[in-house]
């Protein structure tokens, strides 16, 4: 059959071979391009329907809970406030359930009512829930505090409250996150503490600063407004409740969370001219805790754990006013080791190697130091300002007293412990109290309890423990001095510090008795010290040479 209408008995279609071969349309690599736009547009096309399906995933979601928020604030939690107004004998649960829809729906409306009911209710929540033997019940009153007092925080420092009052909520923090005669559980402030912390307490602190505390224009350590105390109390409470807390994790955490999202940046006149004056002078404050657990969490000798800015140094120089000659020797060498590191990484003058990036010998650049010091603080930048504040706190008789005590006292160990009496000794070698023993570990009865093994290992522990104190604080204190010449050209009469420590004979001579002591490890004798190695124009490892560097260069 010929025509349209012609079957040859194949019902079923079957796919077109070309007999003679590949096609002579199209190349291969025209072919290999075709294949992989292909692929490319069937990718595009899937990863276009991906995306969305998150968007109206999340679209969805958003509409749900602006719904069930809707919901909850115009319905639930209204009939949770008559309940509570209705029942007086209820209102416990009901608040607790309250607090909870509040701080689920973000509900900045109601707020203000929770606070005050909060504060209203604090005999029985303070005393009869938070004090409960119950563990659950005191585990869920301190989850809504630890809730409530975030949603507070964020409340007052604008980004949910809008232009609502913020008395309420500043009520309640002072009833219920600070260490008081109805607040003495440290516990709990532990826990709200711990949940404030890492969600960026500091930080908000630090905006409610620089928005609620009206503009300073000299230093002050009184607050200028209420509200303004209020705020700084909202600063001081976490480290108040810490203070003796025994969880070194925790108080860290809390001390560098504080240096890092407050002290660290640029200081607004705020935060430099009342909150640093008034850390400096509350009694409650200890800055020594924070010197040591600041210096232990450095990775090494150039690291704190936290950036080392202009601000920071200054902070810590103006806080150490008027307590570093209560400072313990393992408290000043953690004091002069975190100084040593914010020197050396802060201020580098703009004639100095550091900032032009080359070597020790170009000078050439240099301008004249005095002129640059009375330069109008408008052609600065601000970090340069923080700068010189820092001289002026290097350059202070306090700050330099302070460390010449530091030195005398530390060479003064070391001349008693020369000068102090051996034990006496027999013809055999031996300590006479062995010879004789008794009680009284004399043939004549008299006592030689001072002579004793156990007494002179502990003061041998108690003086080697004590020179390397004195060791490190002498590195320290040459590093800091170091990083001054090299900074300013004529240092040495700019700085008093310098000056004042040149003068000093007994560490001169401690000096350079660390300097020949100073070695370098042998693997087939006595360790080698570095002056010979550099006397011999051999080469040194960066670590050494930062080492034995500052030691020489300085006082020798």
């Amino acid at each position: 059959m010929d025509g349209k209408g012609h079957f040859e008995g194949q019902y079923r279609t079957r796919p077109t071979v070309s007999i003679r071969g590949a096609t002579k349309h199209e190349t291969t690599q025209q072919l290999i391009q075709r294949a992989h736009q292909e692929r490319a547009n069937r990718e595009a096309k899937r990863l276009e329907v991906q995306s969305a399906v998150k968007i109206q995933a999340l679209v969805r979601g958003f509409l749900v809970r602006r719904r069930v928020y809707r919901h909850l604030r115009e319905n639930e939690i209204p009939e949770l406030k008559k309940k509570y107004d209705a029942n007086p004998q209820q209102q416990i649960s009901a608040l607790q359930e309250i607090c909870r829809l509040v701080v689920f729906s973000s509900d900045v409306t109601s707020v203000t009512w929770v606070c005050q009911a909060m504060v209203k209710q604090r005999e029985s929540i303070l005393t009869q829930h938070l004090a409960s033997s119950n563990a659950t019940v005191k585990s869920s009153w301190t989850v809504i505090l630890c809730k409530l007092g975030l949603f507070c925080v964020q409340f007052i420092a604008g980004d949910k409250g809008g232009g609502a009052s913020i008395a309420p909520c500043l009520r309640f923090f002072e009833t219920y996150c600070a260490k008081s005669k109805s607040m003495e559980d440290t516990t709990v402030l532990a826990k709200i503490y711990s949940h404030l912390i890492p969600r960026g307490y500091f930080g908000l602190l630090r905006q409610i600063i620089n928005t609620r505390v009206p503009p300073i224009i000299e230093e002050c350590s009184r607050p200028p407004t209420p509200l303004a105390e209020q705020i700084f109390y909202m600063v001081l409470n976490p480290l108040v409740a810490v203070a003796h807390s025994k969880d070194t994790r925790f108080k860290r955490e809390i001390f560098l969370s504080l240096l890092k999202e407050i002290f660290c940046e640029d200081l607004s006149e705020q935060i430099k001219l009342f909150i640093l004056p008034c850390l400096a002078k509350a009694p409650e404050f200890k800055f020594s805790s924070l010197v040591v657990l600041l210096d232990e969490s450095g990775g090494g000798s150039s690291d704190l754990g936290i950036p080392g800015t202009p601000a920071l140094l200054y902070s810590i120089l103006y806080m150490s006013r008027g307590r570093l000659s209560s400072m313990d020797r393992q408290q000043e060498a953690a004091f002069l080791s975190v100084i040593s590191i914010l020197v050396r990484s802060t201020i580098v003058h703009r004639g100095s190697p550091d900032h032009q990036g080359g070597d020790y010998g170009q000078h050439d650049d240099y301008e004249d130091e005095d002129e640059e010091m009375d330069v109008d603080h408008q052609h600065y930048p601000h970090h340069q300002i923080l700068i010189n504040d820092c001289i002026r706190c290097l350059n202070s008789q306090e700050f330099i007293d302070c460390m010449v005590q530091i030195i005398k006292d530390d060479v003064d160990i070391q001349k008693i412990h020369q000068a102090k009496p051996a034990a006496p000794v027999s013809s055999f070698g031996q300590p006479t109290s062995a010879l004789f023993g008794g009680s009284g570990g004399s043939a004549f009865g008299g006592s030689t309890s001072s002579f004793s093994p156990a007494s002179v290992t502990s003061a041998e522990n108690d003086y080697n423990q004590a020179n390397n104190l004195n060791i490190q604080n002498i590195r320290n204190l040459s590093k800091i001095c170091h990083q001054l010449i090299l900074s300013f050209r004529e240092g040495i009469l700019q700085f008093a510090l310098l000056k004042t420590l040149a003068m000093r004979g007994r560490l001169l001579r401690k000096l350079w008795q660390i300097i020949c002591t100073t070695s370098q490890p042998s693997l087939f004798g006595n360790p080698t010290p570095l002056i010979s190695i550099l006397s011999r124009g051999l080469r040194i490892s960066t670590q050494e040479r930062d080492e034995i560097a500052p030691l020489l260069t300085v006082f020798c």
